[in-house]
């Protein structure tokens, strides 16, 4: 919705009418208020000098016009100003002529003549003004990707988006210039890389440094075009369908791991996906990726092509926990002093002062233990031995205590799976490790919390569990914090290390 500003015009006329009212109230007041609508919204245009993540860089002496585009095309008054917070690095005139003078930076701004309106209409850009660029010296794209274009291959009339780094880190422009040399077979958008397949083939695309550099770096790489193969039937192989029986809270999981499309190499990415409960699964209509957003719970997954349709069940598995940190923190808080943040990976536990702090499990509870070995891959603030009591602890708490409270000290009663611990510089972690509690071995802590052994088999069920870190202050040197990567629960040991071999590197 646009903002609009009222703006009241004739003072004059309307004291008049107010008067003429006074004096006869059978009478309307003449005439009405003039509306007036404003610049709503003002976009800076990008220039040859914004440098690819939203700031600009120049050299001095160098001169430019900048540009907006209006999102107000019915304003009355569509005239802006520009300006400079620093003159000394970069003046600008008003029409938003910009000459640069020495190296530092400024703040270049938009307002609406009229001086106000909503943070729309007032945008700004830096601009970093330096004595000389950094150019890019080398282009490089992962492995993997690599091997997916050139070997696997993309589909007819499927959109990816290209991606290359950059070395070194701090190059001034982290732009680049694409180019296929058979639009026919795929076309590539020349300045973000998307890359669309047009028909079966093989094309090459280059990839060149936009950095201002008189010989800019390229690299050029094989996109394989697969021809379309269109989708009869849409089934699910043996074991993707008890896969998705038993999906654990916080998952991520590809359903082209478990379709089974005829004929034989029908194209994947022609199906959309959708979910009948996306309160406890939700799906990627694209890349039929889902996410599982409930401790318990069914829900459909739909699988459509054209007039092929499929409807396939998936269902929680009680008390399968397999959550990782990669873009949120939810449900897990911090308790005891801790603080919680995200980097997009894992997730971190910065210790109070007193150098402790909780991540305490906050989703709906109780909690079905039937898959009861717990396992965290964690990198803790200093090198705690496990099942000793010294100084600095890693623990569960759940209603029936500390885990095995009961069996001497609770501190750091974890166990390390073998080919997986941390490796140190000193007593500081320099990588993670995996630890696992197997809450079939018992809870406890006196009086109310007597030994308590879950069963083997069978379900149990948990009220409330958290990890929690104690007494790092006491320790001299120790991070500060722990970082925790996933959380997973298994049936067994054996399963646990059955999934370690297969998707995490030995640390030794």
């Amino acid at each position: 919705m646009k903002n609009k500003y009222i703006i009241f015009a004739g003072v004059l006329l309307m004291a008049a009418s107010l008067v003429n009212t006074a004096c006869d109230n059978s009478k309307d007041i003449e005439g009405t208020l003039e509306r007036v609508d404003l610049l709503s919204e003002i976009t800076i245009e990008q220039t040859v000098y914004h440098t690819g993540s939203g700031s600009m860089c120049m050299l001095p002496n160098q001169e430019i016009q900048m540009n907006c585009v209006l999102g107000s095309p019915e304003a009355l008054n569509k005239n802006y100003v520009w300006t400079s917070s620093d003159e000394s690095v970069a003046s600008i005139t008003p029409m938003g002529f910009l000459v640069t003078r020495k190296a530092g930076e400024t703040v270049l701004s938009v307002t609406p003549e009229i001086g106000f309106g909503p943070a729309e209409a007032m945008p700004s850009v830096v601009l970093k003004v330096v004595d000389q660029f950094a150019y890019i010296e080398h282009i490089s794209m992962a492995e993997e990707d690599l091997q997916k274009l050139g070997v696997e291959g993309i589909w007819e009339g499927e959109i990816s988006q290209l991606t290359v780094t950059a070395t070194p880190t701090d190059a001034t422009f982290k732009r680049y210039k694409w180019k296929s040399e058979k639009p026919d077979i795929a076309t590539v958008d020349e300045n973000t890389g998307l890359l669309t397949g047009v028909k079966a083939g093989e094309t090459k695309i280059t990839v060149t440094a936009d950095d201002f550099n008189a010989s800019p770096v390229s690299m050029t790489f094989t996109v394989k075009v697969n021809p379309t193969i269109p989708v009869e039937s849409i089934g699910l192989t043996d074991e993707g369908e008890a896969y998705l029986a038993a999906l654990g809270y916080g998952e991520t999981y590809s359903m082209e791991n478990a379709v089974d499309l005829a004929p034989a190499g029908a194209t994947y990415t022609l199906i959309s996906w959708s979910s009948d409960n996306e309160s406890v699964v939700s799906i990627d209509e694209k890349t039929g990726v889902l996410k599982v957003n409930a401790l318990t719970g069914t829900a459909n997954i739909i699988a459509t092509y054209g007039d092929v349709t499929a409807k396939i069940p998936v269902s929680i598995a009680g008390g399968r926990l397999w959550y990782s940190f990669e873009s949120q923190i939810a449900p897990w808080k911090a308790e005891n002093g801790g603080t919680l943040s995200t980097d997009g990976e894992k997730l971190k536990l910065t210790l109070s002062s007193s150098g402790g702090g909780s991540v305490l499990f906050d989703g709906t509870l109780p909690l079905s233990l039937d898959y009861p070995i717990l396992a965290v891959k964690i990198m803790l603030p200093y090198n705690v031995t496990p099942g000793t009591n010294n100084q600095g602890t890693f623990f569960i708490e759940t209603q029936y205590g500390r885990y095995l409270h009961g069996n001497g000290t609770g501190n750091n009663k974890f166990t390390v799976v073998e080919g997986y611990e941390s490796q140190y510089d000193g007593n500081l972690p320099t990588t993670p490790m995996v630890c696992c509690f197997d809450l079939t071995n018992g809870f406890g802590g006196g009086g109310e919390y007597e030994l308590h052994n879950l069963p083997q088999s069978g379900v149990e069920e948990i009220s409330s569990f958290k990890f929690r870190l104690a007494d790092f202050n006491k320790v001299e040197g120790h991070l500060g914090y722990t970082d925790i990567y996933w959380i997973r629960s298994f049936k067994t040991v054996d399963e646990l290390k059955a999934y370690l071999a297969e998707t995490e590197s030995n640390n030794n």
